[in-house]
């Protein structure tokens, strides 16, 4: 059995951010916020009256993006395309080592490395 120890921590811009989503949540729930070591925030939500459904979840959870910042699906920008192409399975190896060490897929470091190539 693996075990994983955090320290977690809180800060004032999360204390501000904590009291600006209690005060959306309007006393339904209470929500604390807190940093680990790697930087990642966190919550821990109590009071939330779940006999309402699923959709009582999912509001809190857009209520939490909203004010943490966080967006989900693809930035707005440049439509990108979907291009396949071949590459020996060497390759392929280096080119998923070399994207988990940056925590990305595979594909978008391809792009990127296409890209720098292209004038």
């Amino acid at each position: 059995m693996k075990v994983h120890i955090y320290e977690l921590e809180s800060s004032e811009d999360l204390k501000l951010r904590e009291k600006i989503i209690n005060q959306a949540l309007a006393g339904k729930a209470r929500v604390k916020l807190f940093r680990d070591q790697n930087g990642r925030v966190g919550y821990s939500l109590h009071g939330l009256d779940l006999a309402s459904g699923k959709r009582a979840l999912l509001d809190f959870h857009a209520t939490l993006a909203r004010a943490l910042g966080w967006r989900r699906g693809r930035p707005k920008g440049e439509p990108s395309r979907q291009v396949k192409f071949r590459i020996p399975e060497s390759a392929y190896r280096r080119l998923a080592r070399r994207a988990q060490s940056r925590s990305i897929s595979p594909s978008r470091l391809a792009g990127e490395l296409i890209l720098k190539q292209l004038p």
